[in-house]
Protein backbone atom coordinates (compact mmCIF):
# COMPACT_ATOMS: atom_id res chain seq x y z
CA UNK A 1 0.00 0.00 0.00
CA UNK A 2 0.74 3.30 -0.67
CA UNK A 3 -0.59 6.50 1.77
CA UNK A 4 -0.16 10.23 0.63
CA UNK A 5 -1.29 13.19 2.91
CA UNK A 6 -1.65 16.53 1.24
CA UNK A 7 -2.41 19.59 2.52
CA UNK A 8 -3.88 21.64 -0.39
CA UNK A 9 -5.55 24.99 -0.52
CA UNK A 10 -5.78 26.46 3.20
CA UNK A 11 -7.79 24.01 5.23
CA UNK A 12 -8.52 21.35 2.89
CA UNK A 13 -6.63 17.99 3.85
CA UNK A 14 -6.51 15.26 0.79
CA UNK A 15 -5.44 11.25 1.47
CA UNK A 16 -4.99 8.87 -1.39
CA UNK A 17 -4.41 5.26 -0.63
CA UNK A 18 -2.74 3.38 -3.40
CA UNK A 19 -3.27 -0.62 -3.81
CA UNK A 20 -0.58 -3.03 -5.23
CA UNK A 21 -2.93 -3.65 -7.69
CA UNK A 22 -3.64 0.09 -9.12
CA UNK A 23 -6.66 0.83 -7.63
CA UNK A 24 -6.25 3.60 -5.76
CA UNK A 25 -9.35 5.92 -3.08
CA UNK A 26 -8.89 9.60 -2.40
CA UNK A 27 -10.79 11.41 0.47
CA UNK A 28 -10.81 15.07 0.85
CA UNK A 29 -11.71 16.54 4.09
CA UNK A 30 -12.09 20.12 5.23
CA UNK A 31 -12.17 22.38 7.85
CA UNK A 32 -14.13 25.26 7.87
CA UNK A 33 -13.21 28.87 8.41
CA UNK A 34 -15.00 29.14 11.49
CA UNK A 35 -12.43 26.63 13.33
CA UNK A 36 -9.17 28.35 12.57
CA UNK A 37 -8.93 29.99 16.14
CA UNK A 38 -6.91 27.97 18.39
CA UNK A 39 -9.27 26.24 20.95
CA UNK A 40 -11.22 25.00 17.49
CA UNK A 41 -7.99 23.81 15.95
CA UNK A 42 -7.08 21.61 19.27
CA UNK A 43 -10.96 20.40 18.56
CA UNK A 44 -11.02 19.45 14.79
CA UNK A 45 -7.44 18.30 15.13
CA UNK A 46 -8.73 15.24 17.14
CA UNK A 47 -11.71 14.94 15.15
CA UNK A 48 -9.79 15.26 11.58
CA UNK A 49 -7.58 12.41 13.30
CA UNK A 50 -10.58 9.93 14.71
CA UNK A 51 -12.31 10.17 11.14
CA UNK A 52 -8.68 9.97 9.44
CA UNK A 53 -8.00 6.44 11.56
CA UNK A 54 -11.91 5.37 11.30
CA UNK A 55 -11.47 5.59 7.12
CA UNK A 56 -8.12 4.12 6.82
CA UNK A 57 -9.20 0.72 8.86
CA UNK A 58 -12.22 0.54 6.86
CA UNK A 59 -10.50 1.24 3.18
CA UNK A 60 -7.53 -1.22 4.17
CA UNK A 61 -10.31 -3.76 5.04
CA UNK A 62 -12.05 -3.51 2.41
CA UNK A 63 -9.16 -3.83 0.08
CA UNK A 64 -7.94 -6.80 1.83
CA UNK A 65 -11.66 -8.40 1.91
CA UNK A 66 -11.81 -7.74 -1.87
CA UNK A 67 -8.39 -8.84 -2.58
CA UNK A 68 -9.28 -12.32 -1.04
CA UNK A 69 -12.74 -12.41 -2.82
CA UNK A 70 -10.71 -12.04 -6.18
CA UNK A 71 -8.40 -14.97 -5.33
CA UNK A 72 -11.05 -17.21 -4.08
CA UNK A 73 -12.44 -16.61 -7.50
CA UNK A 74 -9.25 -17.49 -9.08
CA UNK A 75 -7.97 -20.60 -7.55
Amino acid sequence: FCLAIIKGPPMIFYFIIEDLSKHYLQKKLHMPESYKTPFFLNIFYDKFMTNFIMIMSNTILSIIINRRNKNAANP
